[in-house]
């Protein structure tokens, strides 16, 4: 099967102190690798929330871009949906339109990028 590329954003308890995060960060990062490859990773930042989700007003965000198979995409969302300290997540799929000519210049337009969201619910 094809492998397509994904980006991870969740947001992490605030309460983990820097080594609970970086163990935290690690497992994470561990089952993303044992179902595909990362591409891309963030160092989670902490961040204040617009609004509250699970009682917390802040978070530490973490965004990964991997590639990976559709099959072992939907079985990290269901791992990630069981983590208690990840207070919520999305899955991006990022789609890469080849380059075309332009109609009337001959020239080559630049790539455009189109994501499609992996709603939750799916997992």
């Amino acid at each position: 099967m094809d492998k397509r590329n994904y980006e991870i954003t969740y947001l992490i308890n605030p309460g983990l102190n820097r080594s609970e995060l970086e163990v935290f960060r690690q497992k994470i990062s561990s089952l993303l690798k044992n179902n595909g490859e990362i591409i891309r990773e963030k160092e989670p930042e902490k961040t204040n929330l617009v609004f509250s989700i699970k009682g917390k007003k802040e978070a530490f965000l973490a965004v990964l871009e991997v590639e990976s198979e559709p099959e072992k995409i939907i079985s990290i969302g269901k791992e990630l949906e069981k983590e208690e300290n990840i207070l919520r997540f999305i899955i991006i799929k990022r789609e890469f339109k080849k380059e075309k000519k332009g109609r009337r210049t001959g020239r080559k337009k630049d790539s455009e990028e189109k994501v499609r969201i992996i709603e939750p619910t799916h997992f």
